[in-house]
């Protein structure tokens, strides 16, 4: 089920562990200085919790002008395999759409194919690879974008 992240569930999410040696890239989201405490501080963010019924998952919704914003997703490691991603995913995007959104955009990195895999499913296109500065380390990822129509499209399949 999807609700509103409490900022108290920041302390629970930052002790979550870290993620199987194959995501181990995906770390910084979740500890300490990382996307959850960078992100879900500005007052243009709507954050979510997923459960069920425990805490098994935060997506943020950076808003940006003209019905946009940009997706972040994290899974707690130890529910990942789950099925978790997948539901969450489609819990947060419709919750998205009706809080009047008509365009999402997320960052994926190249390395991470089960990510791209599940988020081309959803109807979420490539728009160019871009560089950023992760833990001081240059990470190249795909910029991806999801049209509400495209979405509602991909699921009526």
């Amino acid at each position: 089920m999807l609700k509103p992240l409490p900022i108290q569930a920041r302390d629970e999410i930052h002790t979550w562990g870290h993620y199987p040696e194959i995501f181990r890239d995906l770390d910084y989201a979740i500890q300490p200085g990382g996307w959850l405490d960078t992100i879900a501080n500005k007052a243009t963010c709507h954050a979510f919790g997923y459960y069920t019924p425990d805490l098994v998952g935060l997506s943020l919704l950076d808003v940006f002008e003209g019905g946009q914003a940009e997706f972040y997703i994290a899974i707690k490691p130890s529910c990942l395999n789950k099925g978790y991603g997948k539901q969450f995913m489609i819990a947060t995007i419709n919750k998205s759409f009706e809080l009047g959104f008509e365009k999402l955009f997320l960052k994926v990195r190249l390395n991470h194919q089960v990510g791209i895999a599940l988020y081309q499913k959803l109807g979420f296109e490539n728009q160019k690879t871009v560089a950023m500065e992760i833990n001081g380390e240059p990470t190249l990822f795909y910029l991806m974008e999801l049209n509400k129509a495209v979405y509602q499209n991909s699921i009526a399949r």
